[in-house]
């Protein structure tokens, strides 16, 4: 079993427990994003209303839509992390190629369904937040079926 974390109370902090150098690198990649999105809480607002409550594709209960803004970067890290990991041709390690690739596709649906509800939400986003969303969440270089570009 494994354990990891990070606070907004101690920034700069991460918890983990290693299992292996690719869930550790993931472990840090994700908790490291978590950090860098806290420090920007707080020196700015990112969404106009902390209480108002969104859909997620990780969970099943509603949650604010920062905890979604965390999501999406999150996942859109993970996503570039895999990408690299497969582009190389390695497979990703202890996983059979197919399972990677099935964990890649996982991860860019749950991407672009998080960058999807952030869009139909644009509008409770300060400048801020939107500007964060243009310049780290929304990538150009993905393409949803249809060519609709987030």
């Amino acid at each position: 079993m494994s354990f990891s974390g990070a606070t907004k109370y101690i920034p700069g902090i991460i918890f983990l427990t290693y299992v292996n150098w690719f869930d550790a690198a993931e472990t840090i990649l994700h908790e490291a994003t978590h950090l860098w999105l806290n420090g920007i809480e707080r020196v700015c607002r990112l969404v106009q209303a902390e209480d108002h409550l969104v859909d997620t594709p990780l969970r099943l209960d509603k949650r604010p839509l920062i905890g979604l803004l965390h999501q999406a970067l999150v996942l859109k890290n993970q996503l570039a992390y895999y990408e690299d990991i497969l582009a190389r041709g390695d497979e990703l390690p202890g996983t059979p190629l197919k399972a990677s690739l099935e964990r890649l596709e996982k991860t860019r649906l749950e991407y672009y369904s998080s960058a999807i509800i952030i869009k139909q939400n644009f509008n409770l986003l300060t400048d801020s937040g939107r500007t964060l969303c243009e310049q780290n969440i929304f990538r150009s270089d993905i393409q949803l079926a249809g060519s609709v570009t987030l």
